[in-house]
Order: structure tokens, then sequence, then C-alpha cells
């Protein structure tokens, strides 16, 4: 039996909106609206079975086979993908962007992500930069420090939603790479015997 059998044909309903409590003397108009209950279902049951766009974990994958541990830089930075977000993401910061990832090292893994770090030329400590590459749906972030300040360019709205490649790097930024260089007072070494 065809479920439209079992759904009455219409529905009316009436929205009533009385006088504007705040302006007493304007009356809202009074509204009536048909609704298709089948309709109403059908739509519902589209919207449930509409995917959502597909990360694209393929793109991804391919960009970790391609450049992790690479010193190809400049072919990273100039995948589509990449060049269209950060093109997106940093508008005129992109120049700024590309002068602090000047002295580097290889393209690393950082927590799931292709992450390229360095800094300008002459400018450790003062005007460095990141790019993350998510390895699983391709989303682009990048950080530039410079003056003291680091600026972040993501679609993420907030900082607890960064990548960790982003977190950890402004980690290293803020000690001054420090931990890189010296054992933090609570970091005891093992020795295997």
């Amino acid at each position: 039996m065809p479920v439209q059998e079992f759904l009455p044909k219409r529905k009316t309903c009436h929205l009533e909106f009385k006088r504007n409590a705040i302006n007493s003397g304007t009356a809202m108009k009074t509204t009536s609206c048909k609704i298709f209950l089948h309709q109403l279902l059908l739509l519902s049951c589209t919207l449930l079975v509409t995917p959502a766009p597909a990360a694209d974990v393929a793109g991804g994958k391919s960009l970790l086979q391609k450049y992790a541990g690479s010193y190809d830089t400049d072919a990273l930075l100039s995948e589509p993908v990449v060049r269209n977000s950060l093109e997106r993401l940093l508008g005129s910061e992109m120049k700024h962007l590309t002068r602090n990832l000047n002295v580097h090292g290889p393209v690393d893994l950082v927590s799931g992500s292709l992450s390229l770090s360095g800094n300008a030329a002459h400018g450790g400590g003062s005007e460095e930069a990141v790019l993350c590459v998510s390895t699983y749906n391709s989303t682009v972030s990048a950080a530039i420090f410079s003056r003291s300040t680091i600026a972040v360019f993501s679609e993420h709205p907030d900082y607890n939603s960064q990548d960790l490649c982003i977190k950890d790097w402004i980690t290293l930024v803020n000690s001054g790479h420090r931990d890189r260089l010296e054992a933090p007072a609570n970091v005891r070494i093992v020795k295997i015997k």
C-alpha cells in the first residue's frame, strides 16, 4: 500500500499574530498557511538522504605520498588545492608567507598534516611561517609569525578547532625554539641498559 494513502491530503494551519506589545498602535497581519504533509515528508526524506560533500581523501593521500620528506616545496605550493586555498585564505599576505618560508627544511608530517615551516632569510626567531595541509581532507591552513604576533589563516573559526600542525608550531615558536635545543626541566631521558 503506498505511503500516500496513510497521510491526509493536506492540513491547514492558522497562525495569528496579535498586536505588537511595544507598538500597540500597529497590528500584524493574520496569516493562513497550507501545509501538504506528503510534500513535507518527501522533502525531509530527501534532506536526510542527500550526502554531504565528500572530503578529498584521495587528494590528501596523493599529496602525502608525493611530498612527505621531499624538498620539492615549490611544487607543493603550486599544487592547485594548496595554491587556491592559500590565495583565498591569505590574500595580500601570500607574499609575506612565501618570504617567511624562504629558509626551510623538507616537508614534514605532523599529526596527519603535511607541514612546511621556515623563516625569512636572516629572520629566524622574528619572521617565520608554517603551511599545513591535512592528508585526511586536503584542507589548508597557514600561520605567520611577525613582529611578535602569530596570525593564523584557516577555515576553522577558533583556536581549539585548529589542526595540531598549527598548534604545535605555535607552541614551538612561542618557546623561542628552546625546547628543540635544551631539554625542559621536567624531561628525563631513560637510558637503555
